[in-house]
């Protein structure tokens, strides 16, 4: 159990105008500058080569900044922590806190999938859906980490400077409690993508690979429209967040490329339409 849980919340964030050359792009304000890459968090070896940009990127930047230290979720005493946080400590389960026609739907979903519901049921609603999630995508030949687990290895190896948005916990915190009070939604968003997982996926990789960001801005504008309260808590705020911290990197005298979901990127809350609403020149990098 504890191995699915540590593979799984590395994949915590996986769902992600027009045509772009890349999902890489530098943002600029006067001579100041840093990268932006979307990721994917779960890819097949055979998903490999990236899109030559992201080197470029890498090559360019003297520091990374990921969602949060991959390294630390690892830690014995994270994975303890989000085990005792992922699942419901007064006795309550997935089917006392869904309506019966959204529990229905998500075990008419697992048995789909040949995962029994029993499972995951005393799981809070993002740990069980990623759970599920990526035992398919596992059974699917996929690994969890994907782009940013490549890039954070490769960092490491070179020896660049890491920075982080969030820390293990308050990401874990952030994602555990997203379907507090909102379970349903999140459950039935969950189990509309569950449906569609390789697809939806396949899709992904391949704008990724094609540089087509219709299918993730689509994607992200669909999540708020049809889910706002999950959009809201696992993407607008914490882009918010993230937003605050970015001028500081790109003031810094070293330069910084930042990898994050590509879902972050897009729509009207995404980071690059928010960066260029504060000033910032941004350019997708060929």
């Amino acid at each position: 159990m504890k191995k699915l849980i540590l593979t799984s919340i590395t994949f915590l964030s996986l769902i992600v105008s027009g045509h772009a050359q890349s999902h890489v792009w530098e943002v600029s304000k006067g001579d100041n500058k840093l990268y932006l890459g979307g990721t994917i968090h779960a890819l097949r070896s055979t998903d490999f080569p990236l899109p030559k940009a992201y080197d470029q990127a890498f090559e360019k930047a003297d520091a990374l900044v990921f969602e949060t230290d991959m390294d630390a979720l690892k830690d014995p005493e994270v994975v303890q922590k989000m085990m005792t946080q992922g699942v419901y400590a007064d006795g309550s389960t997935l089917e006392t806190k869904l309506k019966p026609e959204t529990y229905a739907e998500f075990k008419k979903v697992c048995e789909t999938m040949n995962i029994p519901v029993g499972m995951v049921h005393t799981f809070k609603p993002f740990m069980a859906v990623t759970m599920i999630s990526m035992q398919k995508l596992m059974q699917l030949g996929f690994q969890p980490g994907g782009i940013d687990q490549f890039y954070f290895d490769k960092a490491t190896t070179a020896q660049k400077k890491k920075l982080y948005f969030e820390t293990p916990d308050e990401q874990i915190t952030a994602l555990l409690t997203s379907g507090e009070g909102n379970e349903d939604a999140l459950i039935l968003k969950s189990c509309d993508d569950l449906k569609n997982l390789e697809t939806m996926i396949n899709g992904m990789i391949e704008a990724l690979k094609s540089g087509n960001t219709t299918v993730l801005t689509k994607e992200a504008l669909r999540t708020q429209k049809e889910y706002p309260s999950v959009y809201k808590t696992l993407l607008k705020d914490r882009n918010d967040k993230w937003l605050a911290k970015i001028p500081s990197y790109v003031d810094s005298k070293e330069v910084e490329l930042i990898l994050v979901g590509a879902l972050h990127l897009y729509g009207n809350d995404g980071l690059l339409e928010q960066l260029k609403k504060q000033g910032y020149q941004v350019t997708a990098l060929n």
